[in-house]
């Protein structure tokens, strides 16, 4: 049985608030439901020097909500077309196409797996400082926690990265050791829910339906999988059974978040591979695509080992997003990267004649207190006619 929790938004003047329905049943499924038994409790953190503490701030009441549209919106859309498909000129192109940057981030640092700043660090903090920017336009988050996780709190964390139009949605916490995935988005969100992720008890997949322009949605579903290899390829087609079933067909879909895969072979791959585009693996400035925070390694001569890495953190697009797949390019004038299949974002790989093309992000926000990992960011010219 799958469960299947969606936010409704109504609107309310200038704001739209989102009331919650909630559907459970009342007793785990005999099948692949149930609990993963050797570890039902996934507190999704790493081993080693990834490591942080579990969030043990107030609950969630568990009302989330988004800003309202202060984008123009079309007069009318074209007879085979129903939907009130929103317009932003300052994204369009001259061809009417569209640049758009998806981002999977687990950036939280610090005691409390939140995006709270962590000790000796100065506000926004390290991870909302690498969102910023790289400048995505959708991102898929991880550990989605802040301040006094309330509705006020989540919109400005929106707000804080994407800026004051921002929309957010984020699965319901229903305890205190939750670390809840949800969305950030600069295009209204039409519909905000969640899918049942049975291998973990403390967060499931979230999903937001975006109203890109153009006649086609977007939906983008963040996950932060069992850091338990032998339940991540039950999750895997978890999320497959849900988009075949659950998403149109005609629509774009992305799945982005951290899957904590130690590798790339990993059965679950093959199973996204029916339904998403996986690789080839977005890398670094220099060639890496691990995205743990100790992928880096000092070497006796005080340089960096490059190839120790892992890559637990993806941004996937369906077949149909995929066609539309750009490079990731970042420049300060002198010196150019150019990355096809997207990119990962490691602070510490910059120096400080290329930090810039980053800004407000530092050299040391990826070496933050308890930073979980590294973000990745993938581009996409979308047609909107």
């Amino acid at each position: 049985m799958t469960v299947t929790r969606s936010l409704s938004w109504i609107a309310t003047g200038a704001m739209f608030a989102a009331l919650a329905a909630c559907e459970r049943p009342s007793t785990n499924d005999s099948g692949a439901d149930v609990l993963d038994a050797t570890a039902p409790m996934d507190s999704g953190v790493d081993t080693g020097a990834d490591a942080t503490v579990e969030d043990t701030s107030a609950n969630d009441a568990t009302m989330d909500s988004a800003t309202a549209d202060t984008g123009t919106d079309a007069a009318s859309d074209s007879a085979n077309d129903t939907r009130s498909d929103v317009v932003f000129p300052d994204v369009a192109t001259p061809d009417g196409s569209f640049r758009m940057r998806l981002m999977a981030a687990n950036l939280t640092a610090g005691n409390n797996q939140t995006y709270d700043v962590p000790p000796g660090d100065t506000a926004p903090g390290p991870g909302i400082r690498i969102m910023q920017g790289v400048d995505p336009d959708i991102v898929m988050l991880q550990e989605m926690r802040i301040g006094a996780d309330d509705t006020a709190a989540l919109q400005g964390l929106a707000e804080s990265i994407l800026g004051p139009t921002a929309y957010f949605c984020r699965e319901m916490v229903d305890s205190r050791g939750d670390i809840p995935n949800g969305i950030v988005s600069r295009f209204p969100i039409r519909a905000c829910g969640e899918w049942q992720d049975s291998r973990v008890s403390n967060r499931d997949y979230a999903y937001a339906q975006i109203d890109i322009p153009g006649p086609v949605d977007l939906w983008a579903i963040s996950v932060h999988l069992h850091t338990n290899a032998t339940s991540r390829p039950i999750e895997g087609m978890e999320l497959v059974d849900n988009i075949r079933t659950r998403i149109p067909a005609t629509d774009y879909v992305v799945v982005g978040g951290d899957l904590n895969t130690d590798t790339i072979t990993e059965p679950i791959f093959a199973t996204l591979e029916m339904v998403l585009n996986v690789t080839p693996l977005p890398t670094d400035q220099f060639g890496n695509p691990g995205t743990n925070t100790n992928r880096l390694v000092t070497l006796a001569d005080g340089g960096l080992d490059p190839m120790r890495n892992q890559p637990y953190d993806h941004v996937m697009p369906s077949r149909s997003l995929y066609a539309h797949i750009v490079p990731v390019v970042m420049s300060n004038g002198t010196t150019t990267y150019t990355l096809p299949h997207g990119m990962v974002i490691d602070t510490r790989v910059f120096d400080a004649t290329t930090i810039g093309m980053i800004a407000p992000a530092r050299m040391s926000d990826s070496a933050a207190l308890n930073m979980q990992h590294m973000g990745v960011i993938r581009d996409f010219v979308i047609p909107v006619r």
